[in-house]
């Protein structure tokens, strides 16, 4: 078992390609996504059912064991939530996989 950081970053459906350059530029290049999110947040609801995908969010998963990795991800994903909308979360974690 390794101490990790897991970092969950829910954001618009039309930002995962560059989420996904970002997070390959920062150093954690492996993540698990989960399409079809929705909720409520500060720039209202969002549909996970909606059949044109425009309110539709996505969920990015990472587990990340290097401080400098984890503040580049945070670092990055700022000015995409702060266009878009969206959460970046961060907490303790221990990674129980190889």
């Amino acid at each position: 078992m390794h101490p990790c950081k897991r970092i969950e970053i829910i954001v618009e459906r039309s930002q995962i390609d560059r989420l996904g350059r970002l997070l390959a530029a920062a150093g954690a290049p492996d993540y698990t996504l989960i399409h079809h999110a929705g909720g409520h947040g500060d720039r209202g609801h969002r549909r996970a059912d909606d059949v044109t995908d425009t309110d539709e969010n996505c969920v990015f998963i990472l587990a990340v064991e290097q401080d400098e990795v984890v503040a580049a991800v945070v670092e990055g994903v700022k000015p995409i939530l702060q266009r878009v909308g969206g959460t970046c979360l961060v907490t303790e974690a221990v990674w129980t996989g190889s």
